[in-house]
């Protein structure tokens, strides 16, 4: 069955931006990391080894204000712990708005969270004052090309029509308030053939996509046009399974710099 290619196009976008970073710090320095919208830590696990391989990964904090996450999350942090040598890891259960933000980071990561953010370009302005001299704000969310085309579902199941942040939405609002940024567009693919089939698992994908959980709708007949819409959207492989194209912007925010 053709698989997503989502996870490993971000991993391999990310190895690259570490390269990158090679270019512009010593990897003897200490480096902090700031993780906002961890989840359950699966990716920080990964991504902080990466990070180890190329610098002395020192301090990793972990932000996180949905408690459904949290006890993984502690148990996700620990292992980093155990496999990195010398890492202290920190859980802060908190929005980033309301987080007591005392410490500067040479890295800040917002994977698939901006959205979360009551005013996504307020709060990047905000994380920038949190960067060292040296730091970077890493930004990874969808294109209007991808998931964002089902959006217009969301006013019939949540209740209300506010969209999830595109890419392109938070790249005019960084030009607009003079925040240059740097962006990178990959190419991937999430599979869809569960989500089609209203199986559980792809419901769940489904909820995820549109912010909002699809299992509380019942009769699951009410998802058709959803699914319809999908199917639309859809290509289908050699095998039949289905997916969809979900390009991923990977957009970089320097300390200092400003267009205005």
């Amino acid at each position: 069955m053709a698989r997503s290619t989502m996870p490993e196009v971000q991993t391999e976008r990310f190895i690259q931006f570490v390269s990158n970073m090679k270019e512009r710090r010593s990897s003897a320095t200490p480096l902090s990391v700031l993780s906002v919208g961890s989840g359950t830590g699966v990716l920080d696990q990964e991504w902080a080894g990466i990070l180890a391989e190329s610098f002395d990964l020192k301090d990793y904090d972990a932000l996180e204000p949905n408690t459904v996450h949290i006890p993984e999350l502690q148990r996700t942090l620990a292992t980093m712990e155990s496999n990195i040598n010398g890492l202290q890891t920190h859980l802060l259960t908190t929005t980033f708005e309301n987080a007591p933000h005392t410490k500067q980071y040479d890295l800040i990561l917002f994977v698939h969270s901006a959205h979360w953010l009551t005013d996504a370009v307020d709060s990047i302005s905000k994380a920038r004052r949190l960067l060292t001299t040296s730091g970077c704000i890493l930004i990874i969310l969808q294109s209007q090309l991808g998931v964002p085309r089902l959006y217009d579902f969301m006013a019939y199941y949540k209740g209300d029509s506010k969209a999830s942040l595109t890419a392109e939405e938070l790249c005019s609002a960084l030009d607009a308030e003079g925040i240059c940024h740097k962006v990178y567009y990959a190419k991937a693919t999430i599979n869809v053939s569960e989500c089609v089939s209203l199986q559980p698992q792809g419901v769940n994908v489904l909820s995820f996509m549109l912010n909002c959980d699809l299992n509380t709708i019942q009769p699951q007949t009410k998802l058709m046009p959803l699914i319809e819409k999908l199917q639309d959207c859809a290509v289908q492989a050699a095998d039949g399974s289905l997916f969809i194209e979900e390009p991923i912007a990977f957009v970089e925010v320097e300390t200092s710099c400003t267009t205005k």
